[in-house]
């Protein structure tokens, strides 16, 4: 089980007439890091730095970088990666955008107003707790449809993405830990699946 956020949120300082921007997004693998980073530039084409720090868990493996972006080394991504690591968050990235207000603020004031910027965004997002998991869909007559909903709420089973055609067919959200519950479930015919296949493997929500 990890501890994560919601959704992205953004917070802003100034500091000596600098401004910080922070960014922060729940991201699940490093890959999604590259392509926001590169919208997060192209957003604010006027700013000096991108700094960012971030923690994903990897196959058990929790992998953890940052980077000053041409801020003096220590003074941005390293004050980001400290307060992900003080709120124990996992699975997320923080960017923090700096435009440049003509005025030096030294290595403890860049410290500080990056970690001060951090530590708001963090602030403004609602944690969460998630599981690595599977979602599945499956596909299920209109008359056993509402077996599966009662199943799904008892178990706190996310039931989402409905389609309404000859049967209907929805996505579930399954922690792996539960597996074996949804498989009885339907080999013991108390949902009475058509079909189900899993589409992938991530962290859901618990």
């Amino acid at each position: 089980m990890i501890k994560t956020i919601e959704k992205a949120e953004i917070a802003e300082i100034e500091e000596k007439k600098s401004k910080f921007i922070a960014q922060i997004y729940p991201v699940q693998k490093e890959e999604q890091v590259k392509d926001i980073l590169q919208k997060t530039k192209k957003n604010y084409k006027g700013a000096r730095h991108h700094c960012f720090a971030y923690r994903i868990l990897k196959e058990e493996q929790l992998i953890e970088k940052s980077s000053d972006d041409g801020e003096p080394a220590g003074t941005a991504g390293q004050p980001i990666l400290n307060h992900l690591k003080g709120a124990e968050l996992q699975n997320v990235l923080i960017i923090v955008t700096r435009f440049f207000g003509g005025i030096l603020l030294g290595t403890g004031g860049l410290t500080k107003a990056y970690g001060d910027s951090t530590k708001k965004a963090i602030e403004k997002t609602k944690i969460v707790y998630q599981d690595w998991g599977y979602v599945v869909e499956v596909e299920i007559t209109y008359a056993n449809f509402p077996n599966l909903e009662y199943e799904a709420k008892k178990r706190k089973w996310n039931l989402q993405n409905k389609t309404y055609l000859q049967n209907i067919k929805a996505e579930l959200e399954i922690p792996k830990k539960m597996w074996k519950d949804f498989t009885n479930l339907n080999s013991n015919k108390t949902i009475k699946l058509e079909k189900y296949n899993i589409l992938e493997e991530k962290f859901i929500d618990i």
